[in-house]
């Protein structure tokens, strides 16, 4: 048996495609980072009684960043399990100064999630 081959009029012709324009490449973004200025954004102070009672943990925060790269809100998003921690660690990251998030080499409000660690070891 041959194979069929169907007549010239059965195949369809190619389409033309409309000369549709492709949109620029999106400005790249950056997001915020903490300043590496360990004067400027200190370490949280490790509450004493914790020290004593021999609490550890990590507290990651949210942290709303503004264009200006001052924090505009600091919530805890996951608890150390201790509340003195976790206060600790929200006063001081509040204070911090950070490098803004930035479109098209602009400064932008953003997000992030710090962690903060208490160790007994590293105080």
């Amino acid at each position: 048996m041959q194979p069929v081959t169907p007549p010239p009029s059965a195949v369809p012709a190619p389409v033309a495609l409309p000369n549709v324009p492709v949109a620029p490449a999106a400005p790249p973004v950056f997001v915020a980072a903490t300043r590496a200025s360990s004067t400027r954004n200190p370490k949280p102070e490790y509450p004493m009684i914790a020290k004593r009672r021999g609490w550890e943990g990590t507290v990651s925060l949210l942290v709303e960043v503004g264009s200006d790269g001052k924090p505009t809100s600091v919530k805890v998003r996951e608890s150390s399990g201790r509340a003195l921690l976790d206060q600790s660690a929200l006063r001081t990251v509040k204070l911090w100064l950070f490098n803004p998030a930035t479109r098209d080499g602009k400064p932008v409000d953003s997000t992030m999630t710090v962690s903060i660690v208490f160790k007994l070891e590293n105080r």
